[in-house]
């Protein structure tokens, strides 16, 4: 399937449930870029505080799919707003960017798969 998620653990965690599986990608999918907006928005504002709850807020849903690099790459920038320095965001968003399409894309190859 994907080294982006663990399949076995989502599928534990969910309870085999494709149904509920679907409704919650759904979400990641309706929230998941204007949360990603919203980071890159307070990376240009230099905006600290609002990175760090924005990036929160991401690394939350994300975790809900076992998504290991994903929350770490989300946490690396909510720890960027908290501590101020916004250094390497621009790179660190990109990276998170990336990870959060290949996790969107894999997750529907899964509900593909199981349906």
């Amino acid at each position: 399937m994907s080294d982006i998620f663990d399949q076995e653990a989502l599928l534990d965690r969910v309870d085999n449930d494709m149904e509920f599986l679907a409704e919650t990608v759904a979400m990641l999918e309706e929230d998941g870029p204007d949360l990603l907006a919203q980071i890159r928005e307070a990376i240009e504002a230099g905006d600290g505080e609002a990175l760090a709850v924005a990036a929160h807020t991401y690394k939350g849903m994300v975790a809900n799919f076992c998504a290991d690099s994903t929350v770490a790459a989300a946490l690396r920038l909510e720890m960027m707003g908290k501590g101020g320095d916004l250094t390497g965001a621009h790179d660190a968003l990109a990276i998170l960017e990336d990870l959060g399409s290949r996790l969107a894309r894999a997750l529907q190859e899964l509900l593909q798969d199981k349906t």
